[in-house]
């Protein structure tokens, strides 16, 4: 995994570097922007970030919402910055999700992260662990990390030039249970219900 995100990192890098050095409010002059976003329902909370690519700063550092491929897809939706234009509502927050191999309809993949304090906070009250990985079976059953019945509706398009014209965002979404590991009874076995939604900004 630390192999697949030190590839995703040098996908990012190279995105950035399109970016004009000599803009001071970090926009781009993208010929072709697109409208991203993304939506996390979980321990009660609903995060949502909006925004348009004219802003680079904003999805790629900020409030990400972008997807790469590594060989595979993975995606990174996070808030960090709740001052940025692109925040709406929810809490800061880390999703990292992979595509085993995306295609149009069901598709499996797992969460690689999910963390922020608030989702430590919450696991710790229903009596997990602190949420700085993934520690869940779906449904209670198969592999830890591990989720089925993503539906991707829109695969997207590659960007004409990284960083200068962005073409259409993957878009996907998920609904499930989660039963996370229980540190009475060495299970997994407490449900918790989560709900992703996103059109993700393709970097590549």
């Amino acid at each position: 995994m630390k192999k697949l995100l030190y590839l995703f990192l040098t996908v990012l890098i190279v995105a950035c570097s399109g970016e004009d050095s000599n803009n001071s409010n970090n926009n781009s002059n993208n010929s072709n922007n697109v409208d991203y976003f993304f939506e996390v329902e979980f321990g009660g909370v609903i995060n949502r970030v909006q925004g348009n690519t004219s802003n680079l700063n904003s999805f790629i550092n900020k409030n990400q919402c972008y997807t790469g491929i590594v060989p595979q897809w993975a995606i990174s939706l996070s808030i960090s910055d709740i001052t940025d234009v692109s925040y709406i509502s929810g809490q800061t927050m880390n999703l990292f999700l992979v595509l085993d191999d995306a295609q149009l309809g069901s598709n499996t993949g797992r969460i690689s992260q999910l963390s922020g304090s608030y989702i430590s906070d919450y696991l710790i009250s229903i009596g997990s662990l602190p949420g700085t990985g993934a520690n869940f079976k779906e449904y209670g059953t198969g592999d830890m990390g591990v989720i089925t019945n993503i539906n991707v509706t829109d695969l997207g398009t590659q960007p004409i030039n990284t960083g200068v014209d962005f073409g259409e965002t993957l878009k996907a979404t998920y609904e499930g249970i989660l039963y996370f590991y229980n540190v009475d009874t060495n299970q997994y076995d407490i449900p918790a219900p989560i709900r992703i939604e996103f059109n993700a900004v393709r970097i590549n």
